[in-house]
């Protein structure tokens, strides 16, 4: 009996060790996926977003942002950009207006130095195509009912990947 014992115990110590390294084995995989997620929040470092120019068009904040990076976007991620309004009230006070993604505001246009795109072109209704370097991107923002069009404004945009733009006037 007295091998049958240890054989018992040997297998025992087995299953104990076993057990513990799958502990150790998913703790390791589950914090490299906490990695990976980290990685995949900061996005393209490549992706760098300019303010270049704000105006009204009657009824919306048009805000302008080039791509100033050697990455891409692709349209459809950055439509899930959030969007910050920060302007005069015709009261006087200030107010900020935080567009969740997809809430509000819309991609009007893409273009080139002015024109139409060359590669990758976007269609601002369905989200598909590229924003590629030095391309610009134009977003609409309603116009708020207490917005003094005379006052200051500050349109930011965040994309999900993190890269950020500001344009103020």
């Amino acid at each position: 009996m007295g091998g049958l014992g240890a054989i018992y115990a040997a297998s025992l110590v087995l299953t104990v060790l076993m057990i513990v390294s799958f502990g150790v084995v998913h703790s390791l995989v589950t914090s490299y996926g906490s990695l990976l997620h980290e990685v995949r929040r900061v996005g393209d470092p490549r992706v760098r977003l300019e303010g270049t120019g704000l105006r009204f068009n009657g009824t919306h904040v048009l805000a302008d942002f080039r791509n100033a990076g050697t990455g891409r976007i692709r349209a459809s991620e950055f439509l899930l950009s959030d969007v910050v309004l920060r302007y005069r009230t015709d009261s006087g006070g200030v107010a900020t207006l935080v567009l969740s993604c997809c809430d509000g505001w819309s991609l009007a246009n893409v273009s080139l130095n002015g024109g139409p795109e060359l590669l990758n072109p976007v269609d601002v209704r369905t989200g598909k195509g590229v924003i590629d370097p030095t391309e610009t991107v134009t977003i609409a923002i309603p116009v708020p009912a207490d917005l003094d069009p005379t006052g200051p404004l500050m349109v930011e945009v965040v994309t999900p990947e993190g890269a950020r733009g500001v344009v103020s006037g």
